[in-house]
């Protein structure tokens, strides 16, 4: 019966771990090293995993170019370099849908204290917060 019990507790952890797993949204996992510290922090650190989670949704917007200043201008990047890992160019038509855009699977850059624009090229810019921003931004959501 000890047996019996044993395997049972053994099944039910392995079935509880396979879930833990699968909870870890797909967008963190598409990036090996963002996937990583995502598979790190569901685990051990939610804050931070909830802080990714935060980044996803809100670490960039589309802004029309005819809002960006002639200073702010000079100072966008090009979107021609931008592609995935394997080598797929960015299409900035996908920003029509962003629930389909991941920007983890580009290699953009982005800074911990600076906002970056891109130039799409069709009259929008893209901009990323900073690293510090967004902070400040998910830790007063956190605190309504």
């Amino acid at each position: 019966m000890k047996k019996l019990g044993l395997l049972f507790s053994i099944f039910i952890s392995l079935i509880s771990f396979g879930q833990n797993e699968s909870q870890i949204d797909p967008r963190l996992l598409a990036n090996k090293e963002v996937g990583s510290k995502a598979a790190e922090y569901f685990s051990t650190d939610p804050e931070q995993y909830n802080f990714l989670l935060f980044e996803l949704e809100n670490a960039y917007f589309v802004r029309s170019m005819a809002e960006v200043t002639e200073n702010q201008k000079a100072q966008l990047l090009s979107i021609e370099d931008i592609q995935t890992a394997d080598g797929v160019k960015f299409d900035p038509t996908i920003l029509a849908d962003p629930a389909t855009f991941n920007f983890h699977l580009y290699n953009f850059q982005r800074s911990q204290t600076k906002t970056v624009g891109y130039d799409l090229g069709n009259g929008n810019v893209l901009v990323f917060y900073s690293t510090e921003k967004l902070r400040l931004m998910h830790s007063q959501k956190s605190s309504n």
